[in-house]
């Protein structure tokens, strides 16, 4: 009305043109549940900043941008990985983000997974995602961190990149050309009017907004996903199950080292030419899965793939597993039961510091650790190489040991 919009055309403001009210397509939203994981790094000691002084400023963008009228966000417990420094180049990214889904799969949660992690630099990659899986992480470098969050959460509702600064992974159905947003915007929040050649927030321009094009698409995901996940988790109740999890990052295979959960089953949610497999000590068959893995967003490798399940332990049908298989890209990587598991070697946990537990053990069979804080149940950890420090609070942690197969679980009260 003030003139504020440049026109050519004075003659053409009514729309629909002909004058008769046009349908509009008016949808009720799921509220959004969003778990924080504010993720420390042991090889240098830094959490990303997270808490509820800041939550809602990462939360800011989407309730801007994005079909959402309600999100439901909490804040777990600080998650250790025991992954090196996280790089600019983006190198160890991968294996947090494997963890983060991991972690969800266990813990049998319907939220989206938001890892938050603080890096030693300010300029590099500062977010990965799943594609059409909930599970995503970002640096907590603000107020960039709180674009990232959108970005890779836009990856989990099924968008890919728009065409503008050199993203790979484009979306080739993208009806802009530049990733321009091509349509008037408008943010509701601060009244303001947003223009066509603003970058889609899906681009690694800016300054961006988001398409008609991409909210449409995000609209009609969550009317259609509105709770969509990596594997196919049954409506069932927690059972005795075994979390089989890794990756498929630069050609290499990757497996990590199985436990026992109690968690509701999480298998593949469609076939695919992956392929894992469980074996007795005699060589018999006791499952064989076939999936499609999880594609990352933003990764250094276009083809990595991860993957994370919960296959219910009646599957071996009163079997013992004695080997685990990953077939993929023509190639085969296989875990062994060593039975260190089993033979006594018996975690040891020493608080080092206010908030701060030691977690060690022989690790001459033994794969890795599972810890979790046994009041809350949550995973506070995966470890690896013998000794792991975790940041908690708890004075009664529960323990489990793997030898990459099988594993047992120990109650520990640190000391």
């Amino acid at each position: 009305p003030t003139g504020s919009v440049a026109e050519s055309d004075e003659a053409d403001n009514n729309w629909p043109l002909s004058g008769t009210p046009a349908s509009l397509d008016v949808r009720t939203v799921s509220t959004l549940m969003v778990r924080f994981v504010p993720v420390t790094q042991s090889a240098n000691g830094l959490t990303g900043n997270i808490d509820p002084t800041n939550k809602d400023a990462y939360l800011a963008p989407m309730l801007k941008m994005f079909p959402l009228s309600t999100i439901d966000a909490d804040i777990r417990d600080p998650f250790t990985t025991s992954a090196p420094v996280l790089a600019s180049s983006g190198t160890n990214w991968s294996q947090v983000l494997g963890e983060l889904l991991a972690l969800r799969i266990a813990e049998a949660s319907g939220r989206y997974y938001y890892g938050v992690v603080k890096t030693t630099y300010t300029s590099g990659v500062a977010g990965l995602g799943y594609i059409s899986t909930p599970a995503a992480m970002g640096w907590d470098y603000l107020p960039s961190g709180t674009e990232v969050m959108a970005h890779e959460l836009g990856h989990n509702f099924g968008r890919y990149h728009a065409p503008c600064g050199g993203p790979s992974g484009v979306d080739p159905f993208f009806p802009y050309s530049g990733g321009i947003i091509g349509t008037f915007g408008y943010d509701i929040v601060a009244g303001q009017i947003k223009f066509p050649i603003l970058r889609d927030l899906m681009s690694y321009c800016d300054p961006h907004w988001i398409s008609d094009y991409n909210y449409t698409a995000i609209l009609n995901f969550r009317t259609a996903n509105p709770m969509v996940a990596g594997a196919r988790i049954a409506p069932a109740v927690a059972r005795p199950s075994l979390l089989v999890w890794g990756r498929i990052e630069n050609g290499r295979l990757v497996l990590e080292p199985a436990y026992e959960v109690d968690a509701p089953p999480a298998l593949p949610a469609r076939a695919g030419p992956n392929v894992i497999e469980g074996f007795s000590a005699s060589g018999q068959r006791l499952f064989s899965l076939p999936f499609t893995g999880q594609r990352v967003a933003d990764a250094t490798d276009p083809n990595e793939q991860h993957f994370a399940f919960a296959i219910p332990l009646e599957l071996l049908r009163g079997a013992t597993l004695d080997r685990l298989r990953l077939s993929a890209l023509g190639r085969q990587v296989e875990l062994r039961a060593s039975g260190a598991a089993d033979a006594g070697d018996i975690p040891v946990a020493a608080r080092t510091s206010a908030g701060h537990v030691r977690v060690t053990w022989r690790g001459t069979g033994s794969r890795g650790v599972l810890v979790r804080d046994a009041r809350t149940g949550q995973i506070l950890t995966f470890g690896r190489g013998g000794s792991v420090d975790v940041q908690t609070a708890s004075d009664d942690l529960e323990i489990t040991l793997s030898d990459g197969v099988r594993s047992a679980t120990t109650r520990v009260r640190p000391k």
